[in-house]
């Protein structure tokens, strides 16, 4: 009994560090203090993502609102426009380099400290194919998770209606946990062009463990931020994007530097294609 309160003592001493070694409160307070002299750039580069994606987008928002609007046909000339082809993946694989690129631009900044251009936003966007294959088999890892909790989930809401808020809560902690782990795989890849996806991705993972919750914590932290987002029509995505992915650029460097300090990771993990 002894050892087991020694042992459980132990535990919630390395847990409390983790915590404490994890401050999100610093990362977002750093994010800010980066950003200043650096909006101009940031808020281009997500104004140019939001209106490349909304290009892709519009003829079918167009299509559809004539639907319900007929007055639309003729301001819009609805009737020659059609829906893009496969644009669901086109929008998946624009979305994948966009934010590619962006994370590249985040990591210049923490990591160097200098000042960044819209040159090393396109610099970034060179890395659009490894993206893709990074967000392709992140839906493979996790869709798996998705189809086992769906399924169970619509046969017990069935018998069970009044349950389903709890169960929608309940079963999708296993598509936020995976989501989480492989969340560092862009940050990695930006940093170490030379791994292979996969390899990324296993680091991703290792460098999660104990901190996804932190990671989700983290992200919640910026509801408000995203209400007021949602509230002006998207316009303050255009502001908060940039915030967000450099507030998350200082955790993926933080918790590399912990993995590397722990011997969780070795340096020669980031060296090594295998």
């Amino acid at each position: 009994n002894k050892k087991q309160r020694q042992n459980f003592s132990l535990s919630t001493a390395l847990l409390k560090k983790k915590k404490k070694m994890f401050d999100r409160i610093k990362y977002k307070e750093k994010a800010l203090a980066q950003l200043k002299g650096q909006w101009k750039v940031f808020t281009i580069v997500s104004a140019i993502s939001a209106a490349l994606l909304m290009l892709v987008k519009m003829p079918e928002i167009i299509s559809k609102a004539s639907n319900h609007f007929p007055f639309m046909e003729n301001i819009f000339h609805a009737e020659s426009v059609s829906p893009i082809y496969g644009s669901g993946v086109i929008l998946f694989f624009m979305f994948c380099a966009l934010q590619n690129a962006a994370i590249f631009l985040s990591l210049k900044l923490a990591v160097e400290g200098t000042k960044v251009s819209l040159k090393d936003f396109f610099k970034g966007l060179e890395g659009f194919w490894k993206a893709f294959q990074a967000g392709f088999w992140m839906i493979v890892f996790i869709t798996p998770w998705i189809i086992l909790i769906c399924f169970p989930m619509l046969l017990i809401s069935a018998i069970f209606v009044l349950l389903l808020v709890p169960l929608v809560i309940l079963f999708f902690v296993p598509v936020i946990v995976k989501f989480y782990s492989y969340s560092m795989t862009f940050f990695v890849l930006n940093e170490y062009p030379e791994l292979g996806v996969l390899k990324s991705m296993k680091i991703s993972k290792i460098m999660t463990k104990g901190y996804k919750g932190e990671l989700f914590s983290m992200t919640l932290s910026f509801s408000g931020w995203i209400f007021l987002s949602l509230i002006t029509g998207g316009i303050g995505f255009i502001f908060l994007a940039p915030y967000l992915n450099l507030a998350f650029t200082n955790a993926y460097l933080e918790l590399k530097t912990i993995a590397l300090k722990s011997a969780t990771l070795l340096q020669e993990d980031f060296e090594s294609k295998k």
